[in-house]
């Protein structure tokens, strides 16, 4: 969780500030970009550590911790096609993603305005 917390999160904040709390039309795509690579950087280091269905071996809060900040790049690369690569998930992970979002508690507790 901690990982998550200090390494992600941290970018995610970056990404967040660059395009959700920057207006469109002052976006940098050149930071935007380098925090995309930076990003994707650290993606691979998950892709490299998970070895089974879920980052510690069983479902734990490490998933539930990693999960919404993924969602949350997903989501903004997909309200904003172009901006924000679509390759940043490598396979292992996009799989995870994928078991995460058939959990009945994820599907519980989506956010209606996410559908």
């Amino acid at each position: 969780m901690r990982e998550a917390d200090q390494y992600v999160a941290e970018l995610l904040e970056r990404l967040v500030d660059a395009v959700l709390f920057t207006a469109p039309e002052q976006r940098s795509p050149e930071l935007i970009a380098h925090i995309c690579t930076d990003l994707r950087k650290e993606l691979t280091v998950w892709e490299a550590a998970l070895i089974g269905d879920y980052l510690a071996g069983t479902l734990s809060a490490a998933d539930f911790t990693l999960y919404p900040e993924i969602a949350l790049v997903l989501r903004m690369a997909d309200r904003n096609p172009g901006l924000i690569p679509a390759d940043l998930l490598g396979e292992k992970i996009a799989a995870w993603m994928r078991r995460m979002e058939a959990l009945p508690v994820t599907q519980k507790t989506w956010p209606p305005h996410w559908k």
